[in-house]
């Protein structure tokens, strides 16, 4: 009888940093509603602090290994497959309300897929950019999910558009900006440069040098005082280190092991090299010049430039419609390509533009309140 009255769980799944931080706001927005609910499934220490009871597994570790990409490890499929095993057994022995799942489309689709046929309701958040690339996928979310959470303004009508029922719930990043603050203009002398290479092992693997190389030629001029690299958690901080060491670069160089938005000083950094992804949005909100860099395998770049459509591939020039943070892709990440950048990005033009869209910005991607709204989304899929 005491099991009869246990109230039903939440199963939530989220298997990359970013995703991990998402969830876990909305965890705690929705067990402040529903305090006496159990949360299972996968996730990591955000999670875990906002309450989620891991499932335990043997053969899967945080974060999950990279499924994405276009000819990247068929060595994570078993571990993935184990851990898609352990979340559908558990949903078999019954007692789940509905399941969350954030982000990783190439895991979470057929994961959500598989859900629903067991009678779990599924709220995807976090939309694969099928907009971007591989449009196909859209047959794979219609079938995922019985809502779809998306963070972008223009991704509702899309989705809607082709028969998903899907809600924007503004972007979580407008709950932790600070007010808006551009830098002051150059005054000429030496500044601070920050490396935000991404916050994905295999990612920082192909950036991180790139920038580091490009950063060594800049400093050359004297006109950079100090370089701090960003290291994500998801990232092995001696491995960070050896590519300092391995740089020569001749300034001083630090790691911070802080999110970005708790040290992105407006006042102390004012230019930033930042990997595509979420962190080029983080930064490009800030009012900071930045560029957006990329850099992957030659073979995964060349047929990514046949599949991934729209010109930009920084989540802000999307979203703007123009190059407002310029862009080195691939070959352009040289380091005399990045030295030129890095006195285009000093002049006074460069911050009248940055706070400009950081304006912009801030006025397409909602107010606060996205843990809320999503935490509501869950309860209404559960109904």
């Amino acid at each position: 009888m005491a099991n009869e009255r246990r109230p039903a769980s939440l199963l939530v799944c989220a298997g990359d940093p970013s995703g991990d931080a998402l969830a876990a706001r909305a965890v705690s927005a929705w067990c402040a509603i529903h305090p006496d609910a159990p949360v299972e499934g996968f996730g990591g220490p955000a999670l875990a602090a906002a309450g989620l009871r891991t499932i335990p597994t043997r053969f899967l570790r945080w974060p999950f290994p990279s499924p994405t990409g276009l000819v990247e490890p068929l060595g994570a499929v078993p571990a993935l497959l184990a851990c898609a095993r352990t979340l559908l057994e558990r949903a078999r022995r019954g007692g789940v309300r509905a399941a969350l799942l954030v982000d990783l489309p190439e895991f979470n689709l057929p994961l959500g897929r598989r859900l629903r046929t067991l009678g779990v309701p599924v709220l995807q958040a976090v939309a694969p950019q099928t907009w971007a690339w591989r449009p196909g996928r859209v047959v794979d979310l219609r079938a995922s999910c019985d809502l779809l959470a998306v963070l972008l303004p223009f991704e509702e009508p899309y989705f809607r558009s082709l028969g998903i029922d899907a809600r924007f719930v503004g972007h979580p990043l407008m709950d932790r900006l600070p007010p808006l603050r551009p830098p002051p203009p150059p005054d000429g002398g030496p500044i601070r440069l920050a490396l935000l290479p991404g916050s994905r092992p295999e990612r920082v693997r192909y950036v991180l040098p790139s920038l580091l190389a490009g950063a060594r030629e800049a400093a050359r001029t004297g006109r950079i005082s100090s370089i701090v690299v960003s290291r994500a958690a998801a990232v092995d901080r001696a491995f960070v280190g050896r590519l300092l060491r391995e740089s020569e670069v001749r300034v001083p160089v630090g790691i911070e092991d802080r999110p970005p938005l708790e040290w992105l000083e407006p006042d102390a950094v004012r230019q930033v090299w930042v990997a595509a992804g979420t962190g080029s949005l983080e930064v490009a909100a800030l009012g900071l010049p930045a560029c957006v860099a990329y850099r992957t395998g030659s073979l995964g770049f060349a047929v990514a430039r046949r599949l991934v459509r729209g010109r930009f591939a920084g989540l802000p020039n999307r979203l703007l419609g123009r190059e407002a943070l310029p862009e080195r892709l691939q070959d352009q990440l040289s380091p005399r390509g990045l030295a030129e950048l890095f006195d285009v990005l000093g002049r006074p033009a460069a911050f009248v533009a940055a706070a400009e869209a950081a304006r912009e910005l801030r006025d397409l991607l909602g107010g606060p309140g996205f843990a809320e709204r999503l935490a509501r989304l869950v309860d209404e899929v559960a109904r």
